[in-house]
Order: C-alpha cells, then structure tokens, then sequence
C-alpha cells in the first residue's frame, strides 16, 4: 500500500496540470514587434496630436529639426513610460512603454521656444504588429518655421558659460594686442588673462 501523503500529492499535482492546460496561457499571445520605416509628422498647435505608435519595450526615436534642441520634455505617464533625451543637449528623444496598451502624451519645448505635443500608444496588443522605430517632427505652423531661423531662446548653462569665457578671453586678447605691437609669448598672455578677470 502506498503511504497516503505520496497519493495525496500526486493527486494534487494531476489536477493543478489539468486545470491550467483546459484554461489555456495564462497571457495573451505576445505578437513578434516589428519596426515600421522611419516616417515624419507634422505638428501643428491647431490641430489634434498625432499618434506616435509604441512598442512594449522598444525603443522609438523621436528626431526634432535639424535647428533645434529639445530644452524640456513634460510626460504624461512617467511610470509605465521611459523618457530619455540624453545627458547633453540635442535634438533627440528616446521613448519605450514598459507596458502594453498604454497610452500617454509628451509635450516637447524646443531651444527655440516651439512646442511638439504627441499622443503615445503602445500597440502589441493591435492585430498590425508595427511600431515606428523613428520619427522626424516637422514643424507645421508659419511661427514655428520661423522660430527656425532664428536664434534660441533657451541655451544651456555650459554653453552660456563656454560663450562668456570665450568673450573673455577675446577681450582680453584685443586689449593684450593694444597694449603692445610686439609678439605676444603665451606664457605673457595667460599672466595678463589671470590678472584681467
């Protein structure tokens, strides 16, 4: 006879078997993501965001122009969404769901005072598997366009900081260059830096 522990366990092991395989998977059959070509939106203030299709743990690239950097990034949704644009300034932004048929929105404030606000959606669970790998943002307003060509409203401190010291040292190299018709030793021009700041 067999001891009554091992009928009891075996016996619970054949009905957990059971019921899992007759309620079939547990989650829903994950579709193979596959990146669609890059592609450009246009944004316009007037009109309604466009859609910026995500997939659940992929990367989309989001390409301001050429002209601009991103100065500020305000999401909708920081917990279920990555938000990454980098350490330094540029014109890129990395966005990934972390989980599926999310939805939020970013708004994107450039260097030269335009704003791009796009709705994000996370579309594993969608019958087209595609997600946009990359998108270009292409300015749809005549102001925004205009803001182009213009100088940036927002610059970064180090930059501001590297631009002072640059004209600085210009300053001082103009009034170095006054004082004397002579050549100029570095060694004499760094002493008169230090003692002109």
């Amino acid at each position: 006879m067999k001891p009554p522990i091992l009928i009891i366990v075996t016996v619970g092991l054949a009905l957990t078997t059971s019921i899992a395989s007759a309620s079939g998977p547990s989650t829903p059959e994950q579709k193979h993501l596959q990146p669609n070509a890059p592609r450009t939106i246009t944004v316009s203030e007037a009109d309604t965001p466009p859609v910026v299709r995500a997939g659940l743990l992929q990367s989309t690239l989001i390409l301001l122009p050429d002209q601009e950097k991103v100065a500020n990034v305000f999401a909708g949704d920081t917990v279920d969404w990555v938000f990454d644009g980098g350490h330094i300034a540029s014109r890129f932004i990395s966005i990934k769901p972390k989980l599926a048929n999310s939805t939020t929105d970013v708004h994107i404030v450039s260097d030269h005072g335009n704003e791009y606000t796009l709705q994000l959606r996370e579309v594993s669970g969608d019958d087209d598997p595609h997600f946009d790998s990359k998108i270009f943002i292409a300015p749809g307003d005549k102001a925004a366009k205009d803001r182009l060509i213009e100088m940036p409203v927002f610059v970064p401190a180090a930059e501001l900081d590297k631009a002072k010291q640059e004209a600085v040292a210009a300053q001082a190299a103009k009034r170095f260059g006054a004082m004397t018709n002579s050549h100029i030793c570095a060694g004499c021009f760094r002493r008169h830096l230090l003692f002109t700041r």
